[in-house]
């Protein structure tokens, strides 16, 4: 669905809809209160920027030189797998869950309908509801869509997903990859540690050690394209004798 129509869509619902709760945000540097409401699936698409699932990712685009397009249904598909396998014993608790009890905790949505927070659970729904004509999401909209704000966005989606309790479900090199990311956004090891609820020498230890693993494997390329140098050569030996 186009950008377009997804922003028309949450304009309507913030000036008719009707709320089904609220929530407060630490956004802008500010406690803000944001309405929460029931929003249709069919205009949410993934954040592949997701920290969760940023590795995967990141590989499947260098490996396939694919970029994903969350508003492509194949890309979609794949990014739903890449949200499963993320966890996979943390998302058949949450299916059971929202199975009998439906979604309990709020997500967080741009105007444009990107889920800034919430993209497992989201993936879940769509799975335990397949079936169902019309399925709800239940989220706070924010003002802005991602590309208005996407520093702001960042650090937003960061002190939700890493900076709570649930940041044990992320594996090590996703916490890696996001300070990395944080990093060249401009933000300092200070920042970081503020959204990720970490002490700011645990960022620095996690800079350090996304430098060292950069270093191998750009050594690795290195080594890899030699390698393909030199058995093109002993081809090329072989062949013209």
């Amino acid at each position: 669905m186009e950008q377009v129509k997804r922003i028309e869509y949450f304009n309507d619902i913030i000036n008719q809809g009707a709320p089904i709760g609220s929530m407060d945000l630490w956004y802008k540097q500010n406690r803000r209160t944001f309405s929460v409401y029931n929003i249709s699936l069919k205009f949410l698409i993934y954040n592949r920027f997701n920290g969760r699932i940023a590795s995967l990712v990141k590989s499947y685009e260098k490996e396939t030189g694919h970029e994903l397009d969350p508003t492509d249904r194949d890309d979609i598909k794949i990014i739903e797998k890449f949200l499963w396998q993320s966890n996979e014993g943390s998302n058949k608790a949450t299916e059971s869950s929202i199975h009998d009890q439906g979604q309990l905790k709020y997500g967080i949505v741009t105007k444009d309908g990107v889920i800034i927070d919430g993209n497992r659970r989201a993936m879940i729904l769509r799975k335990v509801y397949d079936e169902e004509p019309e399925v709800y999401f239940r989220a706070v909209v924010l003002d802005e869509a991602l590309a208005d704000n996407p520093r702001e966005i960042m650090r937003l989606e960061t002190t939700y997903q890493m900076g709570e309790d649930a940041k044990v479900d992320y594996n090590p090199i996703e916490k890696y990859l996001k300070v990395k990311d944080m990093l060249e956004t401009g933000f300092t090891c200070k920042d970081v540690g503020k959204a990720m609820g970490e002490p700011e020498s645990i960022i620095q230890e996690y800079q350090q050690i996304m430098s060292l693993m950069d270093e191998y494997l750009e050594g690795m390329s290195h080594q890899l394209l030699k390698l393909q140098g030199d058995l093109r050569s002993m081809f090329d030996v072989v062949y013209y004798i």
